[in-house]
């Protein structure tokens, strides 16, 4: 077996189990998404700041990347650990210098002390909001630089978890998306279509799906459809990165919700394995 199929398998187990037994935490305590940030309203395009996340069990490092009031570049390093039931940390921003240039010897930077504090929170694995020092709060994302701006960012193959809203009966499937489809209308970016394999009621079953990236989420990004055997199944995500967060329905969008579920991308359109963040 080649080695990107047995990370794959890993993988595909190991978010399988920690999903199966960990959707009722998952609803309430966050792990952000580790990787680059930014700020949304300044991802313009343009040389600008942002800040890295690393998440670790509780724990949590932002690496800040700026500016002083000089102009000069300059990062600063925070870090905690959330407490159960809480989604915010505030920490201070540790200034340093004197640090390791290209080619010097080994040599260990100077902490300076704290440049105020930084408070951050989140209300998704992709999004939240930053307090920085002599700031407003402001909203934040993962910054998105290896995925194109259309559906065809959801292309390969998803893990899918969930729960049953009325019982809290976890579920589980794979839902694989293989071809791109061009746009039905002005309101849909385009489309993508591939297959759906859903444990339901203790039976596994598939069916082809296809899914809508719209131009204005309302309220969520994509509306799907999978023709199961026997009935339909409706259902809406968000996508950012390797990482889905969406609702299934019972009957057309908008009527009662019957599953909440997330899903992650374990290998992309090529076969590259991915770790699901």
């Amino acid at each position: 077996m080649k080695s990107g199929q047995r990370l794959a398998t890993m993988l595909l187990g190991s978010v399988l189990l920690f999903l199966s037994i960990s959707n009722t935490a998952l609803a309430q305590d966050i792990t952000p998404q580790s990787g680059l940030w930014i700020i949304a309203q300044e991802n313009n395009g343009q040389p600008g700041r942002g800040f890295n996340l690393d998440a670790q069990n509780n724990a949590l490092v932002l690496t800040f990347y700026g500016y002083e009031t000089s102009g000069e570049a300059m990062w600063w390093l925070a870090s905690g650990s959330f407490a159960a039931g809480s989604n915010q940390l505030t920490m201070a921003l540790g200034a340093y210098e004197g640090g390791m240039a290209f080619g010097d010897p080994l040599k260990n930077a100077t902490y300076l002390g704290p440049d105020g504090q930084v408070t951050i929170r989140f209300d998704s694995v992709t999004s939240g909001e930053i307090c920085l020092p002599n700031e407003p709060c402001k909203a934040i994302v993962p910054f998105i630089f290896g995925w194109p701006p259309t559906a065809a960012e959801a292309l390969g193959t998803w893990v899918v978890s969930g729960t049953l809203l009325a019982n809290g009966v976890p579920f589980g499937g794979e839902l694989i998306f293989n071809e791109l489809l061009a746009s039905t209308g002005p309101a849909v970016v385009n489309r993508v279509r591939g297959v759906l394999k859903i444990g339901d009621g203790g039976v596994l079953v598939q069916g082809a799906v296809t899914c809508s990236k719209l131009v204005v989420p309302s309220p969520w990004a994509y509306t799907c459809s999978a023709a199961l055997p026997g009935r339909t199944l409706q259902f809406s995500f968000d996508l950012a990165r390797n990482a889905v967060e969406g609702v299934f329905y019972e009957g057309a969008p908008g009527s009662a919700l019957t599953r909440v579920f997330a899903a992650f991308r374990i290998l992309n359109q090529s076969g590259r394995a991915m770790i699901p963040n």
